[in-house]
């Protein structure tokens, strides 16, 4: 990676912190926790974790074309490779699972 684009993937990660997350990921998260009053926590936007990582050089930051190097390299020790490198996977509520059975009652009128 050319110095170039060290520097830019650290004015992007540094604009994603300081836009995207605080103003979209975060607020959503928030809103969401607390209408189910669930108490959230991200330790990794410590103020002392962010100083630290933008001082972690961008090659350092993604590993075999992937992203969150630093963090797999640390876990290596405690993981398999098929658990550090899976494909990020979403989580869908089973919501007509959900319909079919304990809340059918409450939406059989809808």
């Amino acid at each position: 990676m050319n110095r170039g684009h060290r520097h830019g993937l650290n004015q992007l990660l540094y604009t994603d912190l300081k836009t995207y997350l605080v103003d979209d990921i975060l607020t959503k998260v928030d809103r969401a926790s607390m209408a189910v009053a669930l108490e959230v926590r991200v330790p990794v936007i410590d103020h002392l974790f962010v100083e630290f990582a933008q001082r972690v050089p961008a090659e350092m930051k993604i590993e075999h074309g992937q992203g969150k190097g630093v963090f797999k390299s640390a876990l290596r020790p405690y993981l398999d490779d098929d658990t550090l490198y899976r494909p990020k996977q979403g989580f869908t509520p089973p919501v007509s699972e959900w319909l079919r059975g304990p809340l059918k009652a409450m939406f059989a009128d809808v």
